[in-house]
């Protein structure tokens, strides 16, 4: 874990070309774990070191760049709230994240089973994913000094519909090359069980760190 640490910090510091390269493809849903998965391992920053990273420039953006609107009132909007909860619990936030990984990867291997792939590539791709997520988050996030309030909410609900809606249907289907009604059926479920393993992961590693003082 410490090496991961070093080498994801590395990786952000040094922006070389497999980061450009990675995000170029990490664009087309599904072809950067597919790829990876497949043995395109050169020129590609591996699954685990991108979601660290990624996690990592999140949790920075969050603390540094996100505007403090202050405390929640009946007047505030929808991203000041989600703003002041980010900035008050950010690192609860990336772990949360994290800690969904495993879960959705292990779903996946429920689902699409008969693809006889091994835990690996499932969360090869759950964290590549991942990484596709944040990288929302973090540009709007990172632009939110300069939007209205209420159009960083609408942007941010717009923004995460179309990375778990179209994004993830057509990464499943790149990646998993399953038919066309599987894939149908799958999506929403793998869908709504991110958001409902984020919220509890969150909830938990909140209870957790508030719990660890008075411990």
């Amino acid at each position: 874990m410490r090496q991961a640490l070093i080498d994801a910090v590395a990786d952000i510091l040094s922006f070389d070309s497999r980061i450009l390269k990675s995000l170029k493809v990490l664009c087309q849903p599904g072809r950067l774990p597919a790829r990876y998965v497949g043995g395109e391992r050169v020129g590609h920053v591996p699954p685990f070191r991108m979601a660290l990273s990624v996690s990592l420039v999140l949790f920075l953006v969050v603390t540094l760049v996100l505007p403090d609107y202050g405390e929640p009132t009946a007047q505030s909007g929808l991203a000041a709230d989600l703003s002041f909860v980010a900035r008050e619990h950010a690192l609860a936030l990336v772990l949360a994240q994290l800690l969904t990984l495993p879960p959705l990867a292990l779903l996946l291997g429920l689902l699409y089973r008969r693809r006889h792939l091994l835990f690996l590539a499932h969360l090869g791709f759950t964290f590549y994913y991942h990484a596709a997520f944040n990288f929302v988050l973090i540009g709007l996030f990172a632009a939110s000094p300069v939007l209205p309030t209420e159009t960083l909410g609408y942007l941010t609900l717009s923004a995460l519909f179309v990375v778990l809606g179209p994004y993830l249907f057509f990464a499943l289907k790149a990646f998993y090359r399953a038919g066309f009604v599987h894939t149908l059926l799958s999506w929403p479920l793998l869908a709504l069980s991110h958001l409902a393993l984020m919220v509890l992961s969150f909830l938990a590693v909140v209870g957790i760190f508030a719990w660890i003082p008075a411990w």
